[in-house]
């Protein structure tokens, strides 16, 4: 595998960490462990990059905070924190929906949910018909789930040498950055690491903050801020999904294909 798509599968990697982790926690602790394997080898990889040793510290800070959950009570108890950060169980300071913080009226908001749907459904992506996986496209881990992909895709190009695609997946990561997660991410991240208990989340929200930071300055894009929405509970959610399934999350070995 050449150096480009290294740097890309890492990049998807980095996304699929932060996507999984704004999911929220699996239910049993063998599939907690299992879902940050070779969190170790991501850090060392990214260290390699430019100015990629915030991001690596900001890597392993999260994996101490998720080794930390070591016991089904403690892994229960983040699950009931996930629900109340992440979910739509009650009014949150710092929504994970991104029109909570662009939204101008009704209009505009269903304008930004459908150019959200453009980009997802412009490589494949379709939203689950199963009522318990629904998420709202803007949320925060959608997002990043979507970057993840496109990032993965970009990988897969390079491998094959076929530059249309490269370009066509480094423009959009640059679209969908400037125009929706690079403009919210880190206010939404610093609201949560205010508020969020000690421990996973706060650290969860370091790394979303450092990862954005560096992608955004890395692929030259300046987006427009956003200020803090008021206050307003969240409606009812649904979920991104690929008919073609990325590589493993966290695990940086073996061919991009």
């Amino acid at each position: 595998m050449n150096d480009a798509a290294v740097i890309a599968l890492v990049r998807s990697q980095l996304y699929g960490v932060l996507a999984r982790g704004f999911t929220g926690p699996p239910h049993t602790l063998a599939a907690w462990q299992e879902q940050y394997r070779g969190a170790e080898e991501l850090a060392a990889a990214v260290e390699k990059f430019p100015d990629g040793a915030a991001l690596a510290a900001a890597l392993r800070a999260l994996e101490r905070a998720r080794a930390a959950v070591g016991t089904q009570d403690a892994l229960h108890e983040l699950r009931r924190q996930g629900l109340e950060l992440l979910g739509n169980l009650r009014s949150r300071s710092f929504p994970p929906y991104e029109t909570e913080y662009t939204r101008g009226g009704d209009f505009r908001q269903n304008q930004d949910l459908a150019d959200l749907m453009g980009f997802y459904q412009a490589f494949g992506l379709n939203l689950r018909d199963a009522e318990e996986s629904r998420e709202r496209p803007d949320h925060i881990a959608v997002e990043l789930e979507f970057l993840h992909f496109l990032c993965w895709k970009e990988a897969a190009a390079r491998v094959d040498g076929d530059e249309e695609h490269i370009s066509v997946c480094r423009d959009a990561e640059r679209k969908f950055l400037g125009d929706h997660l690079g403009r919210w991410a880190d206010l939404f991240a610093r609201g949560l690491e205010k508020t969020a208990p000690e421990g996973f989340y706060p650290a969860l929200a370091a790394l979303l903050r450092a990862v954005v930071a560096q992608e955004v300055a890395n692929l030259d894009v300046k987006p427009e801020p956003v200020a803090v929405p008021e206050p307003r509970s969240a409606p009812e959610p649904m979920t991104c999904g690929a008919d073609e399934t990325p590589a493993p999350l966290v695990q940086i070995g073996g061919t991009v294909k």
